[in-house]
């Protein structure tokens, strides 16, 4: 019962007005921007829905993912288990445009996990972080406000890294659906910059102090090195893996961070996924 829907209409082209027109539980409330503000600075459109946010805690829901009918009952029962954490996430899965199932995370904690096991988490691969899957503390969430990157692209990473100084509560259950969308060419430019602005970021980020064996283990995987292979990983399998050979050569000149050694090994890595046919 205790619980708010907020819908902030960023001048969509759609009839937003007569879909939101049909629902009377004042639990829902409905916003239309003068101007559209997303498109031209994701993060200040996000900023922008905040200042509505009453609850103490808030998602920041997109328009296409999905959420299990328990999503916000499990999440409240961790941040009343956990008052000090203040970044609160479950489990995910991703599906396709259809809403079939194509991925699970294989992160399975459950309850709290330090920042730096988070950190760690999502180095290894482990973790799959979007906006949308998160429950963040609000106050704290205005106080330190969205890390910036060109259309958000990794603002969403960052966030939720500053978010967990206190630690990070998790549900081990599926609660969150990503639903991944058809790549286009033009979302791949400005992504492949966004990497290169992201691991920049992350090189400088203060890696939290180790409290315990295993968190020395966890700050000893976090090097400048790990790093930088996490960057090229990401480099190849998040844009130059998709993109037609044409492009090839201008997009590898945008992996700034690559040396020509792995800018090689990419291309041969894109023609191996290209030609060689997949094994069943």
């Amino acid at each position: 019962p205790s619980i708010e829907l907020i819908v902030v209409n960023d001048c969509s082209p759609h009839d937003l007005d007569s879909v939101m027109a049909q629902y009377t539980d004042p639990r829902v409330r409905y916003y239309r921007n003068e101007q559209n503000i997303g498109g031209k600075h994701l993060t200040r459109q996000w900023e922008h829905c905040l200042g509505f946010v009453r609850g103490e805690y808030l998602v920041m829901a997109a328009d296409d993912d999905l959420y299990a009918p328990t999503f916000a009952e499990e999440c409240m029962k961790l941040a009343m288990q956990h008052p000090s954490v203040d970044l609160i996430r479950t489990r995910v899965e991703e599906i396709d445009e259809v809403g079939a199932l194509v991925g699970l995370e294989s992160f399975y904690t459950k309850g709290l996990i330090s920042q730096l096991e988070y950190i760690y988490a999502y180095r290894s691969g482990e973790v799959f972080i979007c906006m949308g899957n998160f429950a963040f503390k609000t106050s704290v969430l205005r106080e330190k406000g969205f890390v910036d990157f060109p259309r958000a692209l990794g603002s969403d990473i960052a966030t939720t890294i500053e978010m967990a100084a206190n630690g990070v509560a998790c549900v081990d259950q599926p609660l969150f659906a990503f639903r991944h969308s058809t790549l286009h060419l033009a979302q791949l430019e400005p992504k492949m910059g966004a990497i290169t602005l992201f691991y920049e970021w992350m090189e400088r980020y203060p890696i939290p102090v180790p409290q315990n064996k295993y968190e020395v283990y966890y700050a000893n995987k976090l090097t400048s090195l790990d790093w930088h292979e996490k960057c090229i990983y990401d480099y190849y399998n998040q844009v130059i893996r998709y993109v037609p050979m044409l492009k090839l050569s201008h997009f590898l000149s945008l992996a700034r961070l690559a040396s020509s050694k792995e800018k090689t090994k990419m291309i041969l890595r894109w023609c191996k996924d290209r030609v060689l046919p997949v094994k069943h």
